[in-house]
């Protein structure tokens, strides 16, 4: 009963080392939305590249397939790695102080806003001279303030 059973056994290891070898290939192709997709089948009508054409039982055969890409050092991986890091980083840095410029913009473009609107309003206008006394302003004074603000509120708030 032994005798069968490693018969049957060592039948079994041969059927599957007949049956390893099976090539299997790697596609990479953009989809209409402009992602990269990756598989063993591309889609119809879509330009796939082959990325990959390797056997289950020879590891080896990945390297001599030609593909370049794949053929990359790690410390080449790393330096490119490294480098989208840094480009990315920047890119934020960037965009964080666009943004806060965009902020400090928006809050004088209010400041100088509030400032035309209370010109605006009418009424009594005082200001402090060097002295510390009080100065009331003139209806030109006023005037000329209030084409001062116009003009600022039309440089700050574009």
């Amino acid at each position: 009963m032994t005798k069968v059973l490693a018969v049957h056994s060592a039948l079994a290891m041969v059927i599957l080392a007949l049956t390893c070898p099976l090539v299997y290939a790697q596609y990479r192709w953009t989809d209409a939305q402009g992602h990269v997709q990756y598989g063993d089948t591309p889609p119809p009508g879509v330009d796939a590249r082959q990325i990959q054409n390797r056997t289950s039982s020879i590891p080896a055969a990945s390297a001599a397939s030609g593909d370049n890409s794949a053929a990359s050092t790690p410390a080449e991986a790393e330096q490119a790695f490294r480098k989208r890091q840094i480009e990315r980083e920047m890119a934020q840095k960037k965009q964080a102080e666009a943004a806060k410029a965009a902020e400090r913009q928006a809050a004088e473009c209010d400041s100088a806003r509030g400032q035309l609107a209370g010109l605006e309003a009418g009424g009594r206008f005082s200001r402090f001279r060097a002295d510390g006394e009080r100065e009331f302003l003139s209806d030109t004074q006023i005037e000329q303030q209030r084409n001062q603000v116009r003009a600022e509120v039309d440089r700050k708030c574009k």
